[in-house]
């Protein structure tokens, strides 16, 4: 039996997607909370006072909360003798204030901890996806609490505040949080409503939410130019506003609250979503006219969990505290009242965790926080009978310290146990995706011996496709039977409606396929290994070899969390060894023979004519020095004639007696296809060994550009010197340098129309970055804007010329229908059309990329594309590289260049801002892909220049369409089947990993966003392959063949 290799592919394209989406659901699962919410109902009795439940009495009549985006500790709490923040910091050091260093959770991104200030709660990891697009809170929270207490509530600033709860606020006015190039207008259209506010009384509760702070991060860095004045405006804001409750406070009965925090911190390079302690550490700065005069306390440094916050603030305001909240009341802000009431704050709080132990431990009775919490509860009844008795102050006062202590030891304990609970993973769901991933690896193991032509031979027998059928069957029995259980998978086996009931039986003949198919294709696999010995692997080329296990190794390092930190370390580590290997392969040759092959020819076979002398020079490529020039005369006899397309068969040579081999460089050579080029008066002996050694040269300045990774992230590198504002005139130079280059180098140097393009669009990208203020353009650009109209004619010369490319191939294609393929200046019109359309693509990618990448990355982008045409240079001198091998290196290529541009397995160093370029509001489609096109262009331009190398092959050594359509759809069958291999290893071994690894201490700092980067590097190759399949269906279904 027989099963096209071609449908396979497809085959497990669909599964792969199909396993990542139940894998990731799986996984990551949404954190359960409790239903409902709390009341002062709820609170416990005190202890020894015949069932009174006291609640306490608020300190505070209004509430007016800072949040500033991004707003890092050191902005505010330094020893600088100009901080960044005057007005705030000097509160601070007058003791006027009472200042913590909060902690956040990861991930560190906005509406997950907007969540955890309001609800207390830890806010699972599947939030950092769903902080694009966040909805209503159903949870437990402050706002909420505070709300149905009967609070008028405003809020300006972060639309994401409107989403999360609708209908809480009585005058609102939202703005975009992820349109990261506006760092004006956001904070103008918070700031310009305070006047007015602030001299209203009919709120009780203001929110102000600040994104220009982190706009500016994304943009440039922490560093910034910009940041400063924009600290400054922040300081002024929080001046303004202190100022004003101070003097309101003088005619009110009960003081204003106001606090200054931020939600997450940021990276000197100015991202976030990590566990740096630049990302997690942010200041929180309780203020208001109570503490005016040193009536707060010293800062000490002392830190808090941002998850404090909602506790907190919800005693001081006499609130039920979240039901679902893990945080702990900060005491410090207790510390006016007596000693009665703290206690009783703090047994609130403490009894509001049992609750949440209870309904999340199944053991929670032999926990030992619990059992020290009926400790800590016994204590404080005993301080309540001496507090009775008027036992003295001292002992009163030390013993309350001491239950004090107690309190807040149980809660801590039944925290950490809780937290650890949370994570319910859907273990079924998570197998399912298992086996679909190696499901999928084995089907892409099986294809390794077919051609795009060419079938996969399948056993026939009866015992084994009986085999096959019972463990298919008995599979998808097992997946039955799990989703019969109580707490069976949400996801596989809810069946409440049509859809959902669909849903499970498509699953479920999806397993049974797929385990079915996997068993039949493991026997295939078997026939195809069992010939293959243990020498067979020394027989390999070194190339080889190499490629196939470091890709392996590279695998099994995913099995460490530091070598996932670092994994860019590998990836240098692999791509220099190689790029030795090669260079070192062709020095040896060029050391042997003294010479090596040319670096330019002129096709001859196009030609109607030949000169006598051209005859008489036809000779084989590499010249009679080449190290395979022994077997010159044994390969030679192996052509039995060379065809001029001049409409006649004329035979240059029937014996070996014919050749002539070369005694000088301008000569005409024939190659092993038969095919004649005359070699060119521009070529070098040398080129190939210097190709491979500014490959070196070039990978080494490429690592020095952005310092990646947890170690040496920190380190000082190329990028940081660059962007200094003193070094603007450098980097500009160096952008002008690098697009010209980019220019120059371009692989289409016979169409003037792509040259030009490519001219134009790299001139709008320099007017862009004047435009922005990255780069210097006196006289044209003296204010700094967005760049939107530059930015936007960049995308339609891109647009104009895929548009010129397409209209060019198919006037080929018409060219070939009209009867011109029979000519001898069209014999492979195919071909070379083919190679035209796939450089211009990658053409616009180097500008596309050139635009979005950060401006002190554009030289990166230059030196990438050198990098890749010396490649193409070393790797013309090897034609007989296998093309699997090929992919693999540009692979491995392409997996540096994606740490070169200062990527890592973190979330932090994802360039957001990249998504906003050329748009003036926020468009989620857009953005998205703009943002994942940019953190991947490296791969994406390496990829796209194999599409070249390739190409420019197969229409080099095919003389007719025929030909050259069959080698293509080979080559590229060979491409998709390596590409899609080099995904289906590491996800098949990876999921496994995080499925053993899923209690780790990293799992969610380091194994959950190795894993969504694997997730969008899938979806790039899913990208790739379909405009590979695009291409392929063009030549074949528009005729170009004819």
């Amino acid at each position: 039996m027989k099963i096209a290799s071609s449908v396979l592919l497809c085959a497990c394209v669909a599964v792969e997607i199909a396993a990542l989406f139940i894998f990731f659901k799986g996984f990551f699962p949404i954190k359960q909370t409790l239903p409902g919410r709390a009341s002062l109902s709820d609170q416990p009795k005190e202890p020894g006072q015949g069932g009174q439940s006291r609640p306490v009495q608020p300190l505070f009549g209004r509430l007016v909360i800072i949040l500033i985006d991004s707003l890092r500790e050191d902005f505010v709490m330094n020893d600088l003798s100009h901080p960044p923040m005057p007005y705030t910091s000097g509160l601070i050091r007058q003791v006027s204030t009472h200042a913590f260093l909060s902690k956040a959770h990861p991930p560190t991104v906005t509406m997950p901890r907007i969540k955890a200030l309001t609800t207390g709660g830890i806010p699972g990891f599947v939030d950092v996806v769903l902080n694009f697009g966040s909805s209503a809170l159903t949870e437990d929270n402050l706002i909420t609490q505070l709300y149905r207490a009967g609070k008028k509530i405003v809020f300006y600033g972060d639309d994401t505040w409107i989403n999360l709860f609708p209908n809480h606020f009585i005058r609102q006015d939202g703005t975009s949080s992820f349109f990261l190039a506006d760092y004006t207008e956001v904070d103008y259209n918070v700031s310009r409503h305070l006047v007015d506010e602030m001299s209203r009384s009919d709120w009780d509760v203001m929110i102000l939410h600040y994104l220009g702070v982190d706009h500016i991060g994304h943009l440039d860095r922490s560093d910034s130019p910009l940041m400063a004045p924009k600290l400054k405006e922040m300081d002024q804001v929080v001046n303004m506003i202190h100022q004003a409750v101070m003097e309101h406070d003088e005619h009110r009965s009960s003081p204003t609250l106001v606090l200054l925090c931020g939600d997450h911190g940021m990276l000197d390079q100015g991202g976030h979503a990590g566990t740096s302690y630049n990302e997690i550490t942010t200041p929180l700065v309780f203020m208001g006219s109570k503490y005016r005069n040193g009536k707060g306390s010293a800062f000490s440094g002392v830190a808090v969990d941002q998850i404090d916050v909602a506790p907190t603030l919800s005693l001081l305001f006499g609130l039920p505290i979240p039901q679902n909240s893990l945080g702990q009341v900060i005491t410090q802000l207790f510390s006016s009242l007596d000693m009665t009431d703290q206690l009783r704050a703090v047994q609130i709080n403490a009894h509001q965790v049992v609750q949440v132990i209870k309904q999340n431990v199944p053991d929670y009775d032999q926990d030992p926080g619990y059992l020290q919490y009926f400790r800590a509860v016994k204590g404080h009844g005993n301080w309540l009978d001496i507090h009775a008795n008027q036992t003295s102050t001292v002992s009163r006062d030390q013993l309350g310290k001491k239950v004090l202590s107690l309190y807040r030891r149980a809660m801590e304990a039944m925290i950490s146990r809780v937290a650890r609970s949370l994570a319910m993973y859907d273990l079924h769901a998570m197998a399912v995706g298992i086996l679909l991933f190696w499901g999928c690896l084995i089907a892409l193991l099986s294809t390794i011996n077919s051609s795009s032509s060419a079938s996969v031979n399948v056993p026939s027998s009866f015992l084994l496709w009986l085999v096959v059928i019972s463990t298919g069957v008995t599979t998808a029995a097992v997946h039955m039977a799990l989703c019969l259980r109580p707490n069976s998978s949400e996801l596989l086996c809810t069946t409440g409606t049509v859809f959902e009931a669909s849903t499970a039986l498509l699953i479920c003949f999806l397993i049974f396929t797929v385990t079915a198919g996997t068993v039949l294709l493991c026997f295939t696999l078997y026939r195809q290994l069992r010939n293959i010995s243990l020498g067979w692997i020394f027989e390999q080329d070194m190339l080889n070899v190499f490629l196939i296990g470091g890709t392996l190794l590279h695998t099994i390092s995913l099995h460490s969390s530091s070598f996932v930190e670092e994994e860019h370390q590998t990836w240098y580590f692999l791509t220099t060894t190689v790029t030795v290997l090669l260079t070192g392969r062709i020095v040896v040759a060029f050391i042997r023979s003294g010479s090596l092959s040319v670096k330019k020819t002129v096709d001859l076979s196009t030609k109607k004519d030949l000169n006598k002398k051209d005859k008489e020079d036809i000779v084989f490529r590499g010249g009679s020095n080449h190290p395979g020039a022994e077997n010159l005369q044994t390969r030679y006899t192996q052509v039995q004639k060379c065809r001029l397309k001049d409409g006649n068969s004329k035979l240059l040579g029937e014996n070996e007696n014919s050749i002539k081999l070369p005694q000088k460089a301008n000569s005409a050579i024939l190659d092993e296809d038969g095919k004649m080029f005359k070699e060119s008066h521009l070529s070098v002996q040398w080129y190939p060994v210097a190709a491979g050694v500014l490959c070196l040269v070039s990978a080494r300045v490429m690592r020095t550009w952005n310092q990646t990774g947890n170690k040496w992230a920190d380190r000082p590198d190329v990028g940081d010197w660059l962007v200094r504002p003193d070094n603007k005139l450098c980097l500009s130079i160096l952008v002008i340098v690098s697009l010209i280059t980019m220019v120059l180098i371009t692989p289409r140097r016979d169409s003037r129309v792509v040259r030009s393009l490519m001219f134009l669009g790299c001139g709008g990208v320099y007017c862009f970055r004047a435009a922005s203020g990255a780069v210097l353009l006196p006289g044209v650009y003296n204010t700094v804007t967005k760049g939107i109209p530059e930015a936007r004619c960049v995308y339609l010369i891109i647009a104009a010329g895929f548009v010129y490319s397409v209209a060019r191939l198919f006037r080929a294609v018409n060219h070939n229908k009209a009867g011109h393929a029979a000519s001898a200046v069209n014999h492979n019109r195919a071909g070379h059309a083919a190679l035209a359309f796939v450089s211009d693509l990658w053409c616009y990618l180097m500008l596309l990329t050139t635009l979005l990448n950060r401006t002190h990355n554009i030289p990166l982008m230059a030196l990438t594309v050198i990098q890749a045409r010396c490649l193409s240079g070393v790797m013309d001198t090897m034609p007989d590289v296998p093309v699997p091998i090929l992919t693999l290196l540009y692979l491995w290529m392409g997996n540096a260049a994606f740490f070169f541009q200062g990527n890592s397995n973190s979330l932090a160093s994802m360039d957001l801002h990249s998504g906003f370029t050329g748009l003036d509001k926020h468009n989620p489609g857009v953005v998205v892909f703009l943002v994942v096109n940019t953190v991947y262009s490296g791969p994406l331009l390496w990829l796209f220049a194999l599409l070249v190398t390739l190409t420019n092959r197969s229409a080099k050594h095919c003389q007719t369409a025929k030909e050259f359509v069959i080698r293509y759809n080979q080559g590229m069958h060979r491409v998709v089947q390596t590409v899609l291999l080099s995904r289906a290893l590491p996800l098949a071994v990876y999921t496994v990993l995080m499925t053993i690894q899923r209690y780790h201490l990293f799992v969610w700092t380091v194994f959950a966003p190795k894993f969504l980067y694997e997730i969008l590097y899938t979806a790039e190759v899913v990208w790739l392959v379909l405009v590979l399949l695009a291409i392929s269906i063009a030549m074949n279904k528009l005729h170009i063949l004819e």
